[in-house]
């Protein structure tokens, strides 16, 4: 069973608190060698026996949905986790979140510019105190990406919100239900005759099928006038080859699903390319616009360059080959982008830092290390290619 459970923990919130402690309790069994008695699962979550005995029962439902493959099993109080065939995390859990009323909540408001309190509480099965109650905590979590439901609407500056649908689509959804989903066969043909396949990575192409089927139920969903698109421009990029075959891509695609085109809908996208690291780096074009976005974002470059001094003053680093720099600030100009522009990333990431009195030395290190990894990965891979013949 995967470990791609780990990544889904930031959406726990999204779960009522039996669906996230459920979905522990399949964690714990299926990390077990052997099986464990219902009174160690009641001390492991601090819970009594029967809430436990409850949970397998519950637990037992919910896997059934999922087929064979995966079975809780309950012999004399010891409990294991059966599972056989090839079983993904990301199912179990998409099988807690889809029935979430807050996650309910979230793709309706999606597909729908506004709702009825009491029309959306009679088709989720709940009270209207009770809806009333989980858009709260839907705030709560949204306030981290610094936008709201207000008045039975979302708001917020357009990149944030499809920047967290982005991150609720693809890290709480199995890539098989995104690609079902979002099945066209115009950004197929897009795909296959535009120029995606040497700017864009292969992961990316996957990523950006998701973020067009995201702009589309947006913008058929919302007012022009609702759109903010009040965030970042790109300026002087209409000069690399790749911004304009991308512009042109994308205002085919705009023109075939009838949806308005807006200028600043390129900004958006290749904002999405860069935080999501979509861009291939071997094509000069797309090098060339990575390697100038210091430029083009003063603040982005005073990062960089703040990160390869500190980075500069490690012993080890004195030692690296210039290929390692040039890789490293390629990096450093999509995170620090993402920094920049994109706030829950800002805090989230701001809050795993250390005091400040260890930056100088314990997080250079560590990220000099990291930053290393990925340039022998990058000098391997470049290495392989050309000895195959």
């Amino acid at each position: 069973m995967g470990e791609s459970g780990e990544v889904k923990v930031k959406l726990f919130e999204l779960l009522d608190h039996s669906d996230v402690r459920q979905i522990k309790m399949i964690q714990l069994l299926s990390k077990q060698q052997r099986a464990l008695t219902v009174n160690q699962i009641a001390k492991t979550f601090a819970i009594n026996v029967s809430t436990v005995r409850e949970d397998i029962k519950l637990i037992a439902f919910n896997l059934q949905t999922l087929g064979p493959n995966l079975v809780i099993v309950n012999i004399d109080g010891e409990v294991s986790l059966q599972h056989s065939g090839d079983v993904s995390f990301s199912d179990v859990y998409y099988h807690y979140l889809h029935k979430s009323v807050k996650y309910q909540v979230l793709i309706y408001l999606l597909n729908h510019r506004q709702f009825k309190i009491q029309k959306l509480a009679d088709a989720l099965s709940v009270s209207t105190s009770t809806l009333i109650r989980r858009i709260r905590e839907i705030n709560q979590s949204l306030a981290e990406f610094n936008i709201r439901i207000k008045n039975t609407q979302l708001f917020g500056c357009e990149a944030q919100i499809r920047y967290f649908y982005f991150q609720l689509l693809w890290l709480g959804r199995p890539i098989q239900v995104n690609r079902f989903e979002y099945a066209d066969d115009r950004v197929d043909k897009l795909m296959q005759n535009g120029h995606f396949d040497t700017f864009i990575t292969e992961t990316g192409r996957v990523m950006l099928a998701v973020y067009f089927g995201l702009v589309k139920q947006r913008l058929n969903s919302a007012r022009e006038s609702d759109i903010d698109y009040d965030t970042f421009n790109f300026r002087n990029t209409g000069s690399e080859p790749f911004i304009q075959h991308f512009s042109d891509d994308l205002q085919h695609y705009f023109h075939q699903v009838h949806l308005a085109w807006d200028p600043r809908e390129l900004n958006q996208a290749v904002g999405f390319l860069v935080i999501h690291f979509c861009l291939n780096t071997e094509n000069p074009s797309a090098r060339r616009f990575l390697e100038n976005l210091g430029k083009q974002f003063p603040k982005i470059g005073k990062l960089n360059r703040k990160f390869i001094q500190t980075v500069g003053r490690i012993p080890l680093a004195a030692r690296l080959p210039s290929a390692f720099t040039e890789e490293t600030e390629l990096s450093l100009s999509q995170i620090h982008f993402c920094l920049a522009f994109y706030q829950a990333r800002c805090r989230r990431i701001s809050r795993q830092l250390p005091p400040r009195r260890l930056l100088k030395k314990n997080l250079a290190d560590f990220l000099t290390v990291k930053l290393l990894m990925n340039w022998s990965k990058s000098v391997t891979r470049s290495a392989k290619k050309r000895l195959i013949p």
